[in-house]
C-alpha cells in the first residue's frame, strides 16, 4: 500500500448507514415505489431497477430512513448473495431497500464508485467472508461499519475509478464477443446434427477417415 494512503473504517467514511425495514414484503403490490431486494443487485455493481418489485410506502420515519439516494452504496447482508455490492449511481424513481440490504451513504472524502469497487474487490470480499465465519448467518451492521477500506487522496480515487471503468468496458466487450461465439457454435452444431440425422450430409465415411 502506498505510504500516503489511509486505512479507514466504513463507520468513518459514511454519513449514514442503515438496513431496510422489516415487514415490508407484505406490502408488495402492483403500484408504489421500487422495493430493492438482494436479487436486484447485479454482478456488475449495479441495481436492476427495472426488474425490482413495487411496494406501498407510508410517509413516515421508516420510509425516510430506508430511501435510496444518488451515490448510495448497497451491500447484501443476509442470504445467498451476502457480500454482493452495488452502486446506486442515479435513482430513476423513489426506491427503498429491504431488510436484507445495508445502505451506505459515503462522505465526500471517498467517491461512491471507489467504495463500491473496493468492497467488491478481493480485499473487500475477504473481509466479508471472515465476518461470516462460523455459524453466523450473514453480516450485521456492525460488521459493515468495521470494514477497513484503503483510501487514496481524492485525485487518485478519480484515476482509479476511471481505469476501473475503462477496464470493465473492455472486459464486458470480450465477454459479449465470447457469448456470441458460443451461441454461433451451438447453432452450427445443432444444424450439423440435424443435417446428419436427416441425411442431408453423408457421414458414413467420417469414422474411417478419422
Amino acid at each position: 500500500m502506498p505510504g500516503h494512503w489511509e486505512v479507514r473504517r466504513i463507520r468513518d467514511l459514511s454519513s449514514f448507514l442503515t438496513s431496510g425495514p422489516r415487514g415490508w414484503s407484505e406490502r408488495i403490490s402492483e403500484e408504489g415505489a421500487k422495493f430493492i431486494q438482494s436479487g436486484d443487485l447485479t454482478d456488475e455493481l449495479s441495481i436492476a431497477f427495472d426488474e425490482a418489485k413495487r411496494v406501498a410506502v407510508n410517509d413516515d420515519a421508516e420510509a425516510a430512513r430506508t430511501k435510496l439516494a444518488d451515490g448510495d452504496v448497497v451491500v447484501c447482508i443476509t442470504g445467498a448473495k451476502t457480500g454482493n455490492v452495488a452502486l446506486c449511481g442515479v435513482v430513476p424513481e423513489d426506491a427503498y431497500v429491504n431488510q436484507h440490504l445495508c445502505l451506505i451513504r459515503p462522505r465526500p472524502d471517498i467517491l461512491p464508485d471507489l467504495l463500491a469497487i473496493y468492497l467488491k474487490s478481493d480485499a473487500g470480499q475477504r473481509h466479508f467472508a471472515v465476518a461470516q465465519y462460523g455459524l453466523k448467518q450473514g453480516m450485521s451492521l456492525e460488521n459493515i461499519k468495521e470494514t477497513p477500506v484503503l483510501v487514496p487522496p481524492i485525485h487518485e480515487q478519480r484515476q482509479i475509478v476511471e481505469i476501473a471503468r475503462s477496464t470493465s468496458v473492455s472486459i464486458g466487450a470480450l465477454i459479449t464477443a465470447a457469448r456470441t461465439a458460443i451461441t454461433l457454435l451451438q447453432e452450427r452444431r445443432t444444424a450439423l446434427v440435424s443435417a446428419a440425422v436427416t441425411g442431408q450430409i453423408d457421414v458414413r465415411g467420417w469414422a474411417k477417415a478419422a
